[in-house]
């Protein structure tokens, strides 16, 4: 049946006839008498000229009162026979207008249903049987109505167009290349599963899609974007009908729940399982848009009540939850001071700006004097303190309620909030406010979130001494957060601050609502503002993921920055007080804690000094010093009552009080970086060079010819090499030697996931690495390390044998080295980017280039409680020393940043809290937290083994 084909009643008169003759029809039919049809007068409308002779008559229905005896005789009879030509007639007249009325878009959907039932019980004995059967298995097209029927005419052609060139791609195919394929069969799946039977090439291509990811460790991934994307055509559908054409469509469809599931029924109920595990599961990790329940998601759940589910109950649990968090959100936001809801914020704005033009023109003698000016400076700091506790208590949001509901619907979750002595409408006004005090920004803004945590820190009544060990991302976070608690905070890095971690790291949701908060306006010099990329993106992919992609370093350097602002802040406020040390701030770089030592007044860390790291010019005689320098103590100690271990897995401090554990094997995996110099940067300011950082590499003829050469280029390339070394290693490296043989039959066509990211001026590129190219390798090392070492130096001087297992080290780390930026420069020609960036083997920065065996570990307990007499000290891990993530993990941050979370309230609970945690409730607080710390390594460990099936 041509479904599309264009025609059309033009008004209701062959509506209204077509009802009533199937209801006469019914009517015989259930007295159980036999029907014929005349056909009776012409029917008479302006749009019979354009359709056709079927519209142009009419059929009466006439029961029929003639025996069986009588039909037999009228066989014979020339008025029998007569009267039989004009029935067949009637009867065919009739089938045909059925059938119009079928292919017709905008005939009724009611009238339509009422034909299909017609044909079920039998109503209709004058069609034919492959008629009745066609009409039957394809009510679902018939009864679609255009706007479904405009989607699926889409979603045909377009996988008509695309499943074969798709097909042919693989195995280079990655979940992005597949987003909109999957899109286009699961409109068709749901709107008109006919379209797809059995032996459609649709499902071929799914199933080898299926097969491709998860020979490439991909099926977890696979399997969330077929989800979300099941559920984003789900949504579109609902936007795209009206309410009662939907609740039509999904009749049709029935109750999804109900097994044996359908491959239509399939997806719907994963759509909707995902939205209702994130309502009523555990809250989400990261917080990415698939991971929270949207307004537009609890509509839906209701619109297809009674259609594609029938058990209202776990909406109603849904809803429930989302009233508790409201609830909670309300009575968070009533404690604010009423001045903020009614807080005009483009006044605030001209205040600002005003207030920023004046300090800048006035001297300070006539700041002193000038009365507008002081009259202004004292609205402006009430401004500042009504924001910063303002967008605390979001933060406090996004990091609570935000990880189960998108704030608009949280929004409508606190106006149905009742909370005593609150009132819902103005909670909600306030709660928008919060979410307008989000957008501001400026030095003024800047200013006043750092003077609301040095407030915070002043508020608390206990004072704990906390270290951490390691400014990293992790351990500056950490020094943040601590402050604000309360804590005098000590962090000591063994590193220099110019150390230069070119990875790049994916920071999820939950991360950059604290970055927002904590770096003020450095956040936008990473990330852009509106559309504008900074030295960094945030982008959304296909899986419904929202995150910001930097370079480590860059991200440190803006959180060192941003934390010697607020130790320059928090010194201003401390300097005339008699003890500095009761809000004691310090970065110290140079400094490696080495052990915690128990003493008559307490607890103390000890940290060992290391003036080659030092970053002052005056360490090593490196510049003069000016008079007064006082030059850094060999050994540093500072109180402690919590150790915070934040220095990585190679954490000394932590290995030598934590054990730890791995928990998976050691696989091969290797990073590198294109940098481009300040007079020739890459030609990537757009930073869309990889639409999704998921990328796929296929180790081809033609990827191991380019490596091939590349591997020779390199190898040219290393200095200080003798002949027999270079003669040895063009032996290694030929393409007819057995080594490069064996590599090449061993690589050839496997696909290997890689992680692409692209910041200002920088692409980075990490991957596992083949055992075979691990293998080739070392056994190229292991035949250079036995070559001989010269006896003598370059001075003449004798090698000492710690001199030449140095020698051959060096030697042995260059080859390596060379070996993978040969590797890594294949891969950037496999993408082609090369070409577009100028991504070439000149830009390679030497110091990212790395080969390593990554392997998941984990410490046995994190929280090590000591005690001496009635002093105690708690050592803990966080970050990389807790639990290793998965290198090819979309944030290896993630875990960190919940561990800064779990310990600030540790701190905030069990030296700020209710006096029951500081008196009785230690040992439960301390279990508390080794739980939560141990949930969160688990989680870490969990995102890594999707890599390792």
């Amino acid at each position: 049946m041509d479904t599309g084909k264009p025609s059309g009643l033009l008004n209701i008169e062959p509506y209204a006839y077509i009802k009533n003759t199937l209801a006469e029809l019914e009517a015989i039919h259930q007295n159980h008498q036999l029907a014929e049809l005349n056909i009776s007068l012409e029917l008479k409308h302006a749009g019979d000229a354009h359709q056709g002779a079927v519209w142009h008559r009419k059929v009466k229905v006439v029961q029929s009162n003639t025996s069986l005896l009588q039909r037999f005789l009228n066989l014979f009879t020339t008025e029998g026979r007569k009267q039989r030509r004009q029935n067949h007639e009637a009867a065919a007249l009739f089938r045909g207008q059925l059938w119009e009325l079928l292919q017709t878009e905008t005939a009724p959907y009611s009238l339509k249903k009422q034909v299909i039932q017609a044909v079920e019980n039998g109503v209709l004995p004058f069609l034919k049987e492959s008629e009745c059967q066609a009409i039957v298995s394809s009510q679902d097209t018939i009864l679609i109505n255009p706007k479904e029927r405009k989607i699926i005419r889409e979603a045909a052609g377009f996988l008509k167009k695309e499943l074969s060139g798709l097909l042919s791609r693989l195995p280079r195919v990655t979940l992005e290349d597949s987003r909109e394929v999957l899109k286009a069969y699961y409109q068709l799946i749901i709107l008109s599963p006919e379209l797809l039977p059995d032996e459609h090439k649709a499902h071929e291509v799914i199933s080898k899609l299926g097969k491709h990811f998860r020979n490439t460790r991909q099926s977890v991934g696979f399997t969330d974007l077929k989800d979300t994307i099941a559920l984003s055509v789900l949504r579109d559908i609902r936007e795209k009908l009206s309410l009662e054409e939907y609740q039509q469509l999904t009749k049709r469809i029935g109750n999804v729940f109900t097994y044996p599931y359908s491959p239509r029924q399939r997806p719907l109920r994963d759509a909707l399982n995902l939205i209702f595990n994130n309502g009523l599961g555990s809250s989400s990790v990261q917080g990415h848009p698939r991971e929270l329940v949207s307004a537009k998601d609890l509509a839906l759940l209701k619109d297809s009540y009674q259609g594609l589910f029938f058990r209202y109950s776990r909406v109603h649990r849904l809803e429930e939850n989302l009233f508790a968090d409201g609830c909670a959100v309300a009575a968070r936001i009533s404690r604010l001071p009423s001045e903020l809801r009614t807080l005009d914020l483009d006044r605030v704005k001209q205040d600002f700006q005003q207030y920023e033009s004046l300090r800048r023109t006035l001297s300070a003698e006539n700041q002193d004097q000038d009365q507008e000016f002081k009259e202004l400076e004292a609205r402006c700091k009430t401004h500042r303190a009504l924001i910063a506790e303002g967008r605390a208590a979001l933060l406090h949001v996004q990091l609570n309620q935000g990880r189960r509901w998108e704030l608009n619907l949280l929004l409508e979750g606190i106006g149905k909030a009742n909370i005593y002595g609150t009132d819902s409408e103005h909670n909600q006004q306030m709660f928008k406010k919060l979410l307008g005090l989000a957008q501001l920004r400026g030095p003024q803004v800047d200013l006043a979130q750092l003077d609301w945590i040095i407030a915070q820190n002043n508020r608390a009544n206990r004072h704990p001494n906390v270290a951490i060990e390691g400014a990293g991302p992790t351990g500056l976070m950490l020094a943040f957060t601590q402050f604000q608690e309360g804590a005098n905070v000590s962090v000591f890095e063994k590193r220099s601050t110019a150390y230069n971690r070119l990875q790049v790291v994916r920071l999820d949701p939950k991360w950059m609502d604290m970055l927002k908060f904590y770096l003020g306006e450095h956040y936008y010099d990473l990330f852009g503002e509106n559309g504008q990329a900074g030295k960094g993106m945030v982008c959304a992919d296909g899986l419904g993921e929202k995150a910001g992609e930097i370079v480590t370093h860059r991200l440190e350097e803006a959180l060192n920055h941003r934390l010697a602002e607020l130790m320059a802040r928090n010194y201003d406020h401390t300097s005339q007080r008699d003890d500095p040390q009761k809000n004691r701030l310090e970065r110290l770089a140079a400094y490696e804690m080495t052990k915690v030592e128990a003493g008559e007044q307490g607890y103390t860390v000890q940290a060992k000094y290391h003036p080659g790291n030092d970053p002052s010019p005056f360490a090593n005689g490196k510049k003069k010093p000016p008079a007064g320098y006082q030059k850094p103590e060999a050994t540093l100690t500072r109180p402690v009552d919590l150790v915070i271990c934040a220095g990585g897995k190679h954490s000394q401090l932590r290995n030598k009080y934590m054990r730890d554990r791995a928990v998976t094997s050691a696989r091969s995996y290797g990073v590198c970086s294109w940098e481009g110099p300040k007079d020739q940067s890459l030609q990537n300011d757009r930073l869309d060079t990889f639409p999704d950082f998921r990328g796929m590499v296929v180790l081809d003829q033609q990827f191991q010819q380019f490596f091939q050469e590349q591997m020779i280029s390199q190898v040219e390339r290393i200095e200080g090499l003798s002949s027999d070394e270079r003669r040895l290693l063009g032996q290694q490296t030929h393409e007819q030697s057995s080594g490069v043989r064996s590599l090449q039959s061993s690589i050839h066509g496997r696909v290997m996931q890689t992680r692409c990211f692209d910041n200002k001026n920088l692409v980075y590129i990490g991957m596992e690495l083949p055992e075979a190219f691990t293998q080739f390798c070392q056994k190229v090392k292991k035949k250079l390390a036995a070559l001989p070492v010269p006896d003598l130096d370059q001075n003449g001087n004798k090698r000492s044998a710690a001199d030449q297992k140095a020698w051959r080290n060096q030697r042995v780390a260059r080859v390596q080295k060379a070996l993978s930026k040969a590797w890594f420069q294949a891969v950037a020609h496999s993408y082609g980017i090369d070409q577009s960036l100028g991504v070439t083997q000149e830009m390679i920065d030497d110091s990212s280039v790395a080969v390593f065996y990554l392997q998941q570990r984990r410490v046995w307990r994190n929280v090590i409680k000591k005690k001496s007499g009635s002093r105690q000290v708690v050592i803990t891990a966080a970050g990389d020393a807790a639990a290793t993530p998965h290198f090819m993990t979309a944030s290896g941050l993630t875990g960190a940043r919940e561990n800064v979370l779990h310990l600030q309230n540790y701190t905030r609970d069990v030296w700020n809290g209710p006096r029951i945690y500081q008196e009785y409730g230690l040992e439960q607080r301390q279990d508390r937290l080794e739980h939560a710390q141990l949930d969160t390594a688990d989680f870490v460990i969990r995102q890594g083994l999707n890599f390792l099936i």
